[in-house]
């Protein structure tokens, strides 16, 4: 049995898109109107995003398909650092998440003999870090699901390092290694999806609570 990459691409695509819909029709459902610029509303925009840059890596040809499929996937993970950081309490950096994406497409351009794979990785490892970083800040508030989601961001970023390593190392890869690395992809994406509507729940059940607690002592 072989696996068709492009394939395979379109099908991780529906998948992640699916999820990315899901979160982003619950968030505007949610209970205290809220919607919009909201952690879920950018985690939901960060799925999707990353969705049209899978199918631009399939659809396009080559090279342009890899400048603009990695520009989409590093602006999906720009987008989901500002979500943790909105989610932490914390302003969002405009140009710190836009500034990845389009610096990529400038260096990709300006310098074609550029190292893609160590450098388009070392910067995903950079976002998923930094979000990581933004969830730690959480720990405080002892959300259930705040372990499982960082140690997901930990993993991810972790793999991110190791393809950048290898980029630069320019070591040979086995045969099935992209269709590894994009099932790793689609279940990060996937897990990520669920995990977070768990914290979101949770933190909306956990000032609920203290509300009412507040009320009982008044």
């Amino acid at each position: 049995m072989t696996f068709d990459l492009p394939t395979l691409r379109v099908t991780s695509a529906l998948i992640i898109g699916f999820v990315g819909l899901l979160m982003m029709v619950l968030n505007r459902g949610r209970p205290d109107g809220a919607s919009g610029d909201t952690p879920l509303g950018l985690w939901a925009a960060a799925l999707l995003v990353g969705v049209v840059g899978l199918l631009v890596g399939s659809l396009i040809p080559a090279p342009a398909d890899r400048l603009l499929s990695n520009a989409l996937l590093l602006l999906a993970s720009a987008l989901s650092w500002t979500a943790a950081r909105i989610f932490g309490g914390r302003a969002p950096i405009l140009f710190a998440m836009v500034g990845g994406p389009v610096a990529w497409l400038i260096l990709a351009v300006a310098l074609p003999a550029l190292d893609w794979p160590a450098v388009i990785n070392g910067a995903g490892a950079a976002y998923t870090a930094l979000a990581l970083l933004e969830l730690w800040r959480c720990r405080p508030e002892r959300l259930p699901a705040l372990p499982l989601a960082m140690a997901m961001l930990a993993t991810h970023a972790a793999i991110y390092l190791i393809r950048a390593g290898q980029g630069l190392q320019h070591a040979p890869t086995w045969p099935g290694t992209e269709i590894a690395l994009l099932l790793e992809g689609t279940l990060h994406a996937v897990g990520m999806g669920f995990v977070l509507l768990a914290l979101t729940a949770e933190r909306t059940s956990a000032r609920a609570t203290a509300g009412l607690r507040r009320q009982a002592l008044v």
